[in-house]
């Protein structure tokens, strides 16, 4: 009986072998019949053109700059700088490109609110190309508006974290030395008892 079971078990296992051996020809058998037809004529120059295309399209739109006297690889056709990526996108128009629970601002009122906050930058508060602007609110929509207003006017945002401390306020402003500080009230409150620890900035 033991011997009866142990040779069913055999031919079973036998039986599963030969399959398995079919299914793996077949599958050879396929991907040769693919090759076969990918290596034809037609389809071989078709491959060859896109796969030069694509080469070629890489190739004439990345150029070799150098920066600091390191050479480095970029686009040729990106944006000079991250103003120019904001006034990109004013060809969205009135699109939404804002929403803060139930407020909607489109690009084409982001547009003009940036450009306000911009004037405002320089003619109210004197902040120039290269100055640093720290913003330190929660994720409010003004938030965004007042990083795109600092960038258009060539300074750069500091960016500072909701969460932090009246002390790590003033260990982030003393450290970077902003021109000037754009901040929700909350904010405001946090930094007012220690604001005499930090140096001058509006």
């Amino acid at each position: 009986s033991r011997r009866a079971s142990r040779a069913s078990r055999a031919a079973a296992a036998s039986a599963a072998r030969r399959r398995a051996a079919a299914s793996a020809a077949a599958r050879r058998s396929a991907a040769a019949a693919a090759s076969a037809s990918a290596s034809t004529p037609d389809n071989a120059t078709s491959f060859a053109a896109a796969t030069m295309s694509a080469t070629e399209l890489r190739r004439s739109s990345v150029a070799t700059v150098e920066i600091d006297g390191i050479p480095l690889r970029t686009y040729k056709n990106a944006p000079a700088d991250m103003r120019q990526v904001w006034l990109g996108t004013a060809a969205h128009g009135d699109a939404d490109y804002l929403v803060y629970e139930d407020e909607r601002l489109s690009y084409a009122e982001c547009h003009k609110l940036v450009a306000a906050a911009a004037h405002n930058l320089v003619h109210r508060f004197g902040v120039k190309p290269g100055d640093r602007v720290a913003v330190a609110m929660r994720n409010y929509p003004e938030w965004i508006l007042s990083y795109w207003a600092a960038i258009s006017v060539g300074a750069s945002v500091v960016g500072m974290n909701a969460w932090w401390t009246g002390p790590e306020m003033v260990y982030a402003l003393n450290d970077a030395k902003p021109t000037m500080l754009i901040a929700d009230q909350e904010r405001l409150e946090r930094l007012a008892p220690v604001r005499d620890q930090v140096g001058d900035f509006q």
